[in-house]
């Protein structure tokens, strides 16, 4: 019986330590977890920065754009050309009566034009730019709650772990109260001269033995 007893001790002494290095490796991998989404909700901060900045950028440039249309379309043809001979500032004051624009107003007039797309280009840009951001934001989202259902079902199996563990411990009372006063005496201090720890059977097993019996 004793024999018997040693080896399932033997058994669950092995099972508490591989319980043990269970718990440490989850104890990790919960902290690289928690680590993990401090990062990523940084960086889904910094990312929800950029794309209030340039949505704002963005809004401001169709704000203007929408202003100086609606300001030009007010304006007559002819107050129209009046404005741009006055802004240009190239056209001496004899010319005014000529027909048509002096080349370098012409090629002022033509590089507006030519700018004009390139500017609609690096607004239709930005905005695909603050689309692909916002996606990304998305992603990050997804990713952080992820990691919050890793860590919620870590931090679960270690709790489960714990209480394994507490169970044991219970077990471990129920049959030290089991034994046989003296021999639980003997049995403790030949176990503790041994310097093992003391894991017994499980509830289950106690149950099933009949009272007084080692």
């Amino acid at each position: 019986r004793l024999e018997e007893v040693e080896k399932q001790l033997g058994d669950q002494a092995t099972e508490q330590a591989k319980l043990a290095s269970t718990i440490k490796e989850q104890e990790a991998a919960i902290a690289t977890a928690k680590e993990r989404e401090a990062e990523h909700v940084e960086e889904r901060q910094e990312w929800a920065r950029m794309v209030q900045e340039s949505s704002r950028a963005l809004a401001s440039l169709q704000a203007q754009s929408r202003a100086i249309t609606q300001q030009v379309s007010r304006i007559s043809d002819s107050d129209l050309a009046f404005n741009i001979k006055k802004a240009l500032a190239m056209r001496h004051p004899d010319a005014y009566g000529i027909p048509g624009y002096a080349p370098l107003e012409e090629r002022a007039i033509l590089q507006c034009v030519l700018d004009y797309p390139i500017c609609e280009k690096k607004r239709e840009e930005m905005a695909e730019q603050i689309t692909g951001m916002q996606g990304e934001l998305v992603a990050f989202g997804k990713q952080v709650q992820e990691i919050h259902l890793q860590v919620n079902g870590l931090t679960a199996m270690l709790e489960a772990h714990q209480l394994y563990e507490r169970q044991l411990e219970g077990h471990y009372e129920g049959a030290v109260n089991a034994l046989r006063r003296p021999r639980r005496k003997w049995w403790c201090g030949f176990l503790c001269k041994r310097k093992k720890t003391l894991t017994l059977p499980s509830l289950d097993e106690l149950l099933q033995k009949k009272p007084g019996t080692p």
